[in-house]
């Protein structure tokens, strides 16, 4: 359980300082470059890379057009 703690620490400094945070496809491109590096070099990544995913999740949550999903589907709760 302790594993995840820091992804879930990433995730909640990304959205405490989202107004401080670029709206930048440069932005998620290195978190995602340096997250594929880092799981290349550490196997599984562990907790290293984990919170490297913080900031993309986030961005693709807000940044992507996901209307027409969400219209049919209710994804929080599997149906």
């Amino acid at each position: 359980m302790l594993r995840f703690v820091p992804i879930f620490l990433a995730g909640a400094l990304v959205y405490l300082y989202k107004d401080k945070l670029p709206d930048s496809k440069v932005l998620l491109a290195t978190f995602l470059v340096f997250f594929v590096v880092g799981c290349a070099v550490s196997g599984d990544g562990g907790n290293f890379v984990g919170p490297l995913l913080a900031y993309p999740c986030i961005w693709a949550g807000a940044a992507l057009p996901l209307e027409r999903v969400y219209a049919n589907n209710d994804l929080l709760y599997g149906a």
